[in-house]
Formats: structure tokens, C-alpha cells, sequence
């Protein structure tokens, strides 16, 4: 399940990072060593499905924590880690009918608060300067539901 979980996120991911910045280099400056140098400067985010958690904070479906690590003098390495609310895993293991809160947590869901989460990292990833809960957020998030 988890293995699962994370072949999702990523791979929203990485279909709108890809995407993203495929758009970028078709502008009119971008030439051949531009984009060689460019994809060499793109590095992959650590991004992890954290597992199950019984409290999320005020967060009741999902949430997402991010860190900057330093992994050698001066190189930074930006961390995200997804959570999901336990009753996720309950209601994907058939039990609706005997915990009540369950049925608010289907697979539906599950694909939305996933891609709600991922737009989150992508937010800090590619737009710091946007509003956390914008206009762009909205937009990524239904972007990645549709592909889900």
C-alpha cells in the first residue's frame, strides 16, 4: 500500500515538474547549451510518503513537511515528506462500516488530498514567492487530480 502511495505522489510529481519545465525551454532564449546547462543544475527533490499518521495538527486529511538539509558544506538538499490521515488505510482495508469517520476517507479522496499535498511541494519547489493557498495552488491541484 505505502509502495503504492509513493508511486503516486511521485509521479504527480514529477508530470508536472516535467511539464513545467519542458514549457520553460521553449521559450525564445533557451538555446542548446543553455538547456544542457540547465538540466544539469535541475535536481531531484527527496520526496517521501512519511506514512499513516492519527494526528495531522488541523490538517484532517493530509499534510506535508518540508526542510532544507544540508548534505555537504554549502549544498542544501530540499526534503518533502506527505502524511496521510490513517482512516485512508482503514477505508482502502474495507473497514467503512465499523469506524464512522471512514467513509469520508475513499479512494476520491485519497487522489485529492495526494494531489493536494504534492501541489504543495511543487509550490516550494518552482513558485516561493506564490500565495501557499492561491490561485496557482488551486490550479496545480486540479492539474494533478485529472492526471491521477
Amino acid at each position: 500500500m505505502e509502495k503504492l502511495i509513493q508511486l503516486l505522489i511521485r509521479r504527480a510529481y514529477f508530470y508536472y515538474r516535467d511539464k513545467h519545465y519542458s514549457q520553460l525551454k521553449k521559450q525564445p532564449f533557451f538555446n542548446e547549451k543553455l538547456i544542457n546547462v540547465f538540466d544539469s543544475a535541475v535536481r531531484d527533490p527527496f520526496l517521501s510518503f512519511g506514512g499513516f499518521e492519527v494526528n495531522l495538527s488541523n490538517d484532517i486529511y493530509g499534510s506535508k513537511f518540508t526542510r532544507e538539509r544540508e548534505v555537504w558544506e554549502g549544498f542544501f538538499l530540499t526534503e518533502h515528506y506527505i502524511y496521510l490521515n490513517k482512516h485512508f488505510f482503514l477505508n482502502l482495508l474495507g473497514y467503512q462500516n465499523s469506524n464512522p469517520l471512514t467513509k469520508f476517507f475513499d479512494f476520491a479522496k485519497l487522489i485529492e488530498t495526494i494531489a493536494h499535498e504534492t501541489a504543495h511541494c511543487l509550490m516550494k519547489d518552482l513558485y516561493q514567492t506564490e500565495e501557499e493557498h492561491g490561485k496557482l495552488h488551486q490550479k496545480i491541484t486540479d492539474e494533478l487530480e485529472k492526471y491521477l
